[in-house]
């Protein structure tokens, strides 16, 4: 009914609800379902903290262009699958882990690249990897949302989002002047397009 919300808020797989004239308040609503003027997107808060000193590191001493620390599994989506092309190493940063199949940590893996992005994966720390980076990669979690997203912004950092029809959480304010949206660049040539973003837009 028209005086009613709708809460949902859990980070797993979003379903569209038959909600009538209720307003609907939830993570990870995406274009295809979410009704302008009416529904609410709301994010996933962040699962770490960091000190006001912490995330007020300047964007030139970060050491890292762009960093993503992560898992992947056989049902995730492409984009986590693709993540491993982006890393060089030096001031890109994107070690997925294999995880979440037949009960095992990763480390046997389920295709060729497991072994490799398991040493990769446990030489960084996801909180420093933040709190050094000047972009960090949000792509999706479960559903188009993702804990992701406000942990970067904790952090100081500016969120990378990729992820297509993703319905952004924060209306109130323009999220879109401090997040970038990269759903139509392919990934090969975000390090490009980052390298080449205005220094004075990242300070």
């Amino acid at each position: 009914g028209s005086n009613h919300i709708l809460f949902e808020f859990s980070d797993a797989p979003c379903l569209p609800y038959e909600s009538d004239e209720a307003i609907i308040a939830s993570v990870g609503l995406s274009d295809f379902h979410y009704r302008r003027g009416v529904d609410v997107s709301m994010p996933l808060f962040a699962m770490v903290t960091f000190s006001q000193h912490q995330r007020r590191k300047p964007a030139k001493d970060r050491s890292y262009l762009l960093t993503f620390r992560g898992t992947r599994s056989p049902g995730s989506d492409q984009t986590r699958k693709h993540l491993w092309k982006l890393h060089n190493g030096k001031d890109i940063l994107v070690p997925c882990a294999c995880r979440w199949y037949n009960g095992d940590d990763g480390t046997g893996g389920y295709d060729e690249r497991c072994s490799e992005d398991e040493v990769e994966f446990q030489k960084q720390n996801y909180t420093g990897l933040l709190l050094n980076s000047k972009f960090s990669l949000v792509v999706e979690g479960f559903g188009y949302h993702s804990f992701r997203l406000t942990e970067v912004l904790a952090a100081g950092s500016i969120p990378v989002i990729v992820v297509d029809y993703y319905v952004l959480p924060f209306q109130v304010i323009k999220l879109t002047e401090i997040v970038l949206l990269q759903t139509g660049i392919g990934l090969s040539r975000l390090g490009f397009f980052l390298c080449s973003y205005p220094r004075a837009q990242t300070s």
